[in-house]
């Protein structure tokens, strides 16, 4: 009796286990734009302040996943922010990414954007010129709006 009270244990502590796995890798899969989203009404109330809280939650989750994506970004800092327009909020941010040698870059700006029923960071694709005899180096140049679709990204104009 006491074997299969040990055993029921055992199993019970394995499926706990991986579902704590499962859910933490579920957890990584949610894109950053998603988990730090705001709620319209929110927004609308003090547009200022929460571009701010969604971009500082934004890349404090990308300085979260620790360069999964990519180059490791290791700190942000929020130079703007311009929400004179509520239909694209627009946050300049200077990033500072794992590979310091590079130099200081420009800040990039970014736009939150309404998207159903939550302001989220538009995904961008950003280039940044790191060729060293290049006139442009030290520079960030973006496209945007990104879109996904499943593991596709394109670039609209």
């Amino acid at each position: 009796m006491q074997r299969s009270t040990r055993f029921a244990s055992l199993l019970v502590a394995l499926l706990f286990a991986g579902c704590v796995g499962i859910a933490s890798a579920e957890a990584l899969n949610v894109p950053a734009e998603a988990k730090s989203g705001k709620p319209v009404k929110e927004v609308v109330s003090n547009p200022e302040a929460a571009a701010r809280s969604i971009a500082h939650d934004y890349f404090t989750e990308v300085v979260n996943r620790k360069g999964s994506d990519g180059i490791a970004l290791i700190d942000f800092a929020i130079v703007n922010v311009d929400a004179s327009d509520l239909s694209e909020l627009k946050v300049s941010v200077a990033l500072t990414y794992d590979t310091d040698h590079y130099g200081e870059w420009s800040p990039v700006e970014y736009s939150i954007i309404p998207i159903k029923d939550k302001y989220q960071v538009q995904k961008q694709v950003c280039v940044m010129d790191a060729i060293p005899d290049s006139p442009g180096r030290g520079t960030v140049s973006c496209s945007k709006p990104l879109r996904q679709d499943g593991s596709a990204l394109s670039v609209s104009s």
